[in-house]
């Protein structure tokens, strides 16, 4: 089969070998040009939605991080408003630890004023909040999956008194 491909190529004139040759190498050049340029533009679009989100998201942690003192002596409805408006903002595109940590600490709050819960305990849940939004700020990538079930959304926007606070 060899000895045959070779008389094939030796009947064939040495310019049109020449000229198949150089077609083939700028198609494997201008496929591979185009195959990098397209890569980059999606690592550079996916760079600049990362970047986007967060810039978008760093003013509404620091929102939510203000809001916190809300909830403790004496407490601040203002504060605490701000703060739950923050959670609603991060449930577009804060991490499911995140939106865990913020529904757990809520919990927490409530249990806590019913007297369900003691202060340490509660600490607890007001630290792993800090821990997931400070893991959630510095994280690197941009999360566009959630495996969180549609139950962990409930507490959006909830009254004051749903969150044990109507006492204060």
């Amino acid at each position: 089969m060899l000895k045959e491909t070779v008389d094939l190529l030796n009947g064939i004139p040495a310019n049109v070998i020449t000229a198949a040759a150089t077609l083939s190498g700028v198609v494997a050049t201008g496929a591979i040009s185009l195959v990098t340029i397209c890569i980059s533009k999606h690592f550079e679009g996916k760079q600049k939605r990362e970047d986007w989100l967060k810039n978008a998201k760093l003013p509404i942690y620091e929102s939510l991080m203000e809001g916190l003192p809300g909830f403790y002596e004496p407490k601040d409805r203002k504060l605490i408003n701000q703060f739950l408006l923050s959670r609603n903002k991060l449930s577009l595109f804060a991490s499911d630890d995140m939106i865990t940590a913020i529904n757990s600490f809520l919990d927490s709050v409530s249990e806590f004023n019913t007297g369900q819960m003691d202060d340490k305990e509660r600490q607890k849940w007001l630290q792993k909040l800090l821990f997931e939004a400070r893991k959630d700020c510095l994280a690197e990538g941009v999360t566009f999956k959630t495996k969180l079930p549609l139950e962990a959304f409930k507490q959006m926007r909830p009254r004051i008194g749903e969150v044990g606070l109507n006492n204060g």
